[in-house]
């Protein structure tokens, strides 16, 4: 038997003290009431001009291994941050420390935002789910929108039970609808490298979005370098950590759940505006760009309504086109007709006239306005560009 002389118990007990304080910055402690801000300080810029038809890539047969984002044709986008992977215990992420409630989130918009769902995904045992998701809101342009949520969040490591699992705030777009809030960080940030370097962001991101109640799609990738300008208020439960319990059992006696007030610090990054939310139209027409074949254009349409979409449309020349024939103003309507559809993305063969086609032939692109009109439904306005 070794003896255990007084130097050995002395590095024994460094030992444990290391281990301890490894366990304090991973789970911090909180009082019940205490609410705190987390996610991005939200004084970067909204620098990026992309939306949710660019995918972040990491090429593997070209370039110099940056992380480029590319346009890549995808319906729609979600994205989230995991924040700095050098910093042990950082707040600027979207993972929530502990159980616990998100009362009001933030999104710093550049000029032309896209509309977003703001998304709680769950990861356990590797990511992710989706939990809940907001209805769609129109963030501010060039200003901080906020939204005021009542999400109850987990985050349990139970090494007996096995369980663990926690929470992530993020946001779902559309493609196609306007730009993210995110922040570029710049040359040399996008590298696998730079990602444990002091200060450098990361973030997650799958396509398709991702949808209540389903995995993520195998397409999801981590971009370093972007910035996820996302910021929550976080009233934390801790009461409930690394309980035995199975996903999605956890409740906060001690939380009431109500809003709690802006962060004081949101101020200095411009006004604080309410997200507006939007109501999903009937009908969208589902093309930014189509193209005359022979005595048809056909277009494509998503009928929103479970009964389906019994349509009427007419096309018209967008503002400022001049018509075939100056003289008279019915000469702006091309096509008056009408078309059903079942619920989903369907083909339409809409049927020119003659003068209809001669319009459309004067250029090798017209901009053209599309109005749908369903009884009892809002009706929807839609410009694109015909091409001859």
């Amino acid at each position: 038997m070794v003896a255990r002389t007084p130097a050995r118990r002395r590095a024994r007990s460094l030992a444990a003290a290391a281990l301890t304080l490894v366990a304090v910055l991973a789970f911090p402690s909180f009082s019940a009431a205490q609410a705190v801000t987390r996610g991005s300080p939200l004084t970067a810029p909204n620098n990026t001009a992309f939306g949710c038809d660019a995918k972040p890539t990491l090429p593997a047969l070209f370039g110099n291994g940056d992380y480029l984002v590319l346009p890549a044709g995808l319906p729609s986008c979600s994205w989230w941050s995991t924040g700095p992977a050098a910093t042990v215990g950082a707040t600027n992420t979207g993972y929530v420390p502990t159980t616990g409630t998100i009362t009001n989130v933030r999104v710093k918009s550049g000029p032309n935002p896209a509309p977003l769902r703001l998304v709680q995904l769950r990861s356990v045992a590797g990511c992710c789910t989706v939990v809940r998701q907001t209805d769609e809101f129109r963030p501010v342009p060039n200003a901080v929108t906020q939204v005021t949520v009542n999400w109850l969040t987990e985050a349990v490591r139970d090494s007996v039970a096995g369980v663990s699992t926690n929470d992530i705030i993020g946001f779902s777009a559309n493609a196609g609808t306007g730009t993210l809030p995110v922040s570029d960080q710049g040359t040399g940030t996008h590298t696998p490298q730079a990602a444990f370097a002091p200060g450098i962001m990361g973030a997650g991101f799958t396509s398709p979005a991702a949808q209540p109640g389903a995995l993520l799609a195998a397409a999801s990738v981590g971009p370093v370098g972007y910035e996820v300008l996302l910021q929550y208020d976080f009233v934390p439960c801790p009461a409930l950590n690394n309980v035995p319990v199975a996903p999605g059992t956890l409740a906060c006696p001690e939380q009431t759940n109500a809003p709690t007030p802006p962060a004081a610090n949101v101020g200095a990054t411009g006004p604080v505006n309410p997200g507006t939310p939007t109501v999903p139209d009937p009908i969208e027409l589902a093309l930014t760009t189509a193209r005359v074949s022979g005595s048809t254009l056909p277009l494509t349409f998503v009928c929103g309504l479970d009964a389906g979409c019994n349509a009427r449309l007419q096309l018209l020349l967008a503002a400022g086109v001049r018509s075939a024939s100056a003289s008279a103003t019915k000469s702006k309507t091309l096509v008056r007709t009408s078309f059903k559809i079942k619920k989903g993305k369907h083909k339409v063969k809409v049927k020119l006239s003659k003068s209809a086609r001669k319009q459309l032939r004067k250029k090798k692109s017209t901009k053209v306005t599309a109005v749908v009109a369903i009884t009892g439904q809002p009706t929807v306005r839609t410009t694109f560009t015909v091409k001859r």
